[in-house]
């Protein structure tokens, strides 16, 4: 799914995500019998600039990756300050981007992660590495605080009517999820 129909580089990079990390979470509460109010966790990069230990053994573990268990990402691009400065954005579109361009949060601390992490994550194939979905679930938790600062997300017609078709739900039948219903 990932490397056929992510949208990256446009407005709607966020609700993609954000469908996938939700069709996700309820295909791994179906497999695993977790509670409906289990939910993936996120990583925190900006607090906690190292992977966390957990992903370095078992079967977090993943390879290749270009970071070490002690490689720290740089503060000035996901420290507080950079992600207070994303944050500040009042405008949708400097935040989340156009329907042809990537906004703060993807081009900078998202892709930055990305590539720090590197092997697997830098690639179409980063949902192989476990990494990436704490990794995702962060830009969803940044997402939903910059709503909860008091910003809204664009009511262009053309990004609220967009539907996405690229999933299946914890039965396996194809979903449709509209944007503005994420």
């Amino acid at each position: 799914i990932y490397a056929e129909a992510c949208r990256h580089g446009s407005w709607y990079f966020l609700p993609w995500h954000r469908a996938y990390l939700f069709e996700f979470e309820a295909i791994c509460r179906k497999l695993s019998g977790a509670p409906k109010t289990w939910g993936l966790p996120y990583w925190n990069w900006s607090n906690s600039p190292r992977i966390p230990s957990a992903f370095w053994s078992g079967a977090l573990s993943h390879s290749p990756r270009a970071a070490t268990s002690t490689s720290t990402a740089s503060n000035a691009v996901v420290g507080p300050t950079a992600i207070d400065s994303i944050l500040g954005l009042t405008g949708f579109t400097s935040f989340a981007g156009t329907s042809s361009s990537a906004g703060q949060l993807e081009s900078s601390p998202h892709n930055y992660v990305h590539n720090f992490v590197g092997g697997t994550m830098a690639t179409y194939l980063s949902p192989r590495d476990p990494v990436f979905w704490c990794h995702h679930n962060m830009v969803e938790y940044l997402w939903v605080k910059w709503n909860l600062l008091g910003n809204d997300n664009t009511d262009d017609s053309t990004w609220m009517d967009q539907v996405f078709t690229d999933f299946v739900d914890a039965d396996g039948a194809l979903v449709e999820i509209k944007v503005a219903l994420t």
